[in-house]
């Protein structure tokens, strides 16, 4: 699961993006590796919309990090621990989001800091 922050962002982003601010939201699906939505516009144009793990992680990184989050970890950093996370883990509530992007930037931040290794230890 998703934070619902995400999921209705990304259904904002969906209708702005496709031009379908008119449109009926007809299923909104939030499963473990992709989140679906199905639009219907009158006249019965039907579109639907899928996002993977990394298109996820990707919205969440460019929409909701602020520019002193982003400022030590790249892009690519941030998405492969995600992407990572969202495999294993549910994201259910905001809080839950911020506080594992904290540990995705805290980790990341450490490891450079410290300069971990290829064996997962410290130098």
């Amino acid at each position: 699961m998703l934070a619902d922050v995400v999921v209705n962002f990304m259904i904002e982003k969906c209708r702005k993006t496709y031009n379908l601010e008119n449109a009926i939201l007809k299923e909104k699906t939030v499963a473990d590796n992709k989140v679906k939505f199905k639009f219907e516009k009158k006249g019965g144009l039907k579109l639907q919309v899928e996002f993977g793990n990394e298109d996820i992680s990707d919205i969440i990184y460019n929409n909701f990090l602020n520019e002193a989050e982003t400022e030590n970890i790249t892009a690519g950093e941030f998405k492969a621990r995600l992407n990572d996370h969202l495999e294993l883990n549910d994201v259910e509530t905001e809080e839950k989001l911020n506080s594992l992007v904290y540990e995705i930037i805290e980790d990341v931040n450490s490891e450079k800091l410290f300069k971990k290794n290829k064996g997962g230890k410290y130098d």
